[in-house]
């Protein structure tokens, strides 16, 4: 099995922004509403992934890789 590359991801982001574009303000409202409650039921998760996400955006950081902006908006306050 392959890596979903970051291109594949964009491609794919954008074939659905085109769709939902096309549809209905309820079927739109209905995706966005289990988007928020999929989020919610995995708050946990996202912020552990996170907070590993910053800690190695800071180590980055250190070694003058990252700028503190990039850090700063990784960080889910």
């Amino acid at each position: 099995m392959t890596e979903y590359d970051t291109e594949s991801q964009v491609t794919d982001a954008q074939h659905a922004a085109l769709q939902l574009a096309n549809v209905d303000e309820a079927t739109r409202n209905a995706a966005l509403e289990s988007i928020a409650d999929a989020i919610r039921d995995h708050e946990t998760e996202i912020r552990e992934a996170n907070a590993t996400d910053v800690a190695e955006a800071e180590a980055m950081l250190e070694q003058g890789e990252y700028t503190q902006a990039l850090v700063d908006r990784l960080k889910l306050d």
